[in-house]
């Protein structure tokens, strides 16, 4: 399937966004290790939501998830090919840890480690935390992807609808009853059942594909009716609107809010870029935004770490440096690490997913 441009786009920002909070407002961010340095300080307040990229991560990975979705595939396949995709980075990410656990820089246990390989960290509660904390989302992907595949494949189009929509539904209700609006703490289990991180996935992955329902059955007619100049001002408009919604939300200081505003706008602008009826949507539409998305998930998976590295190796040793320049410091650590990153996927990902393809999927 080709790759839709503007949906690219979103991507890119979202992992953006992951990165700003990672750097700046996470236990090991800048703006937590130093916060005597004001512009950290700041810069750890207004970056504190990008925890919600994972829940566009999802959103749209159920979309895809059921654009891409093909009856005659068979579980195995299912399962073979997502865990090819999925585990080769995982895998140097542990092998990266163990390196970087004799530096103290991170804490590494083999068993917590090898879960994270198998995709089964966070399945479906919290099993270990790893030396990487954000393989927490690659285990819930894999997991919560498989749940819908399966209702997808074995249930008829209304009835997996209508299930689906119960589903998701039924795990924000949830998230926000246990967590009162917040969606932080994907680790955090509770009454040793449900997983923070799990619903966030059934939540986000369900509405993703529902979305998907509602463009593959509606996408032609919805198209043939906004023709007009009436309707590409309005659409226009709303992109603006929840386009500028979700840069707030992302990059900018705001008192604490209900994580189900990011949820439902996220939504939106998803389902506007879709139907790319308006300017916003169109001038995003560009093949730069597919080249970049190529890196983005080596970038999620290694920036924490490379980030890591760079910081306990060489940042932190130059105190008055980090001091008279945080900001050149904070683009030094974005630099550094998707530098890193890019490295990653072109040594490690791209290689490894063409070798296992052409060895295991291309016999099957």
């Amino acid at each position: 399937m080709n790759k839709i441009k503007n949906i690219e786009f979103l991507r890119i920002f979202l992992i953006l966004g992951m990165i700003l909070m990672h750097f700046c407002s996470a236990k090991a961010g800048l703006g937590t290790i130093y916060p005597e340095i004001e512009q950290f300080a700041y810069l750890k307040k207004c970056f504190y939501y990008g925890n919600n990229c994972a829940d566009g991560f999802f959103i749209i990975s159920g979309f895809l998830l059921l654009l891409t979705f093909k009856p005659a595939l068979t579980i195995k396949h299912f399962i073979i090919k997502k865990y090819i995709r999925l585990s080769p980075v995982i895998i140097f990410s542990s092998i990266f840890a163990f390196f970087l656990a004799h530096f103290k820089i991170v804490n590494f246990n083999f068993i917590h480690e090898i879960l994270a390989v198998l995709l089964l960290n966070n399945f479906p509660i919290c099993w270990s935390e790893t030396a990487n904390n954000i393989l927490w989302f690659t285990s819930v992907l894999f997991g919560v992807s498989l749940i819908y595949w399966l209702i997808i494949k074995y249930c008829p189009p209304k009835i997996s609808q209508i299930l689906i929509f119960i589903i998701f539904i039924f795990g924000y209700w949830l998230l926000l009853h246990l967590k009162h609006g917040s969606f932080g703490k994907p680790l955090a289990n509770y009454y040793n059942l449900f997983n923070i991180g799990f619903l966030r996935g059934i939540g986000g992955i369900g509405l993703g594909v529902f979305i998907g329902y509602l463009y593959k059955d509606n996408i032609e007619i919805i198209r043939n009716k906004l023709n007009s100049q009436i309707s590409k001002l309005i659409i226009t408009l709303a992109e603006a609107y929840s386009l500028g919604y979700l840069i707030y939300w992302m990059l900018f200081y705001h008192p604490k809010t209900n994580c189900k505003y990011f949820v439902l706008n996220f939504a939106v602008i998803l389902t506007l870029f879709i139907i790319n009826k308006g300017l916003i949507s169109q001038f995003f539409n560009k093949d730069i935004w597919v080249f970049l998305g190529k890196y983005q998930y080596s970038i999620y998976v290694m920036h924490v770490l490379a980030y890591k590295a760079y910081l306990h190796l060489f940042l932190s040793k130059h105190y008055v440096f980090l001091s008279n320049y945080p900001i050149i410091a904070l683009v030094s650590c974005i630099f550094v690490s998707v530098t890193a990153c890019i490295v990653v996927y072109y040594f490690i990902e791209k290689p490894s997913a063409a070798f296992l393809q052409n060895k295991i999927l291309k016999n099957m």
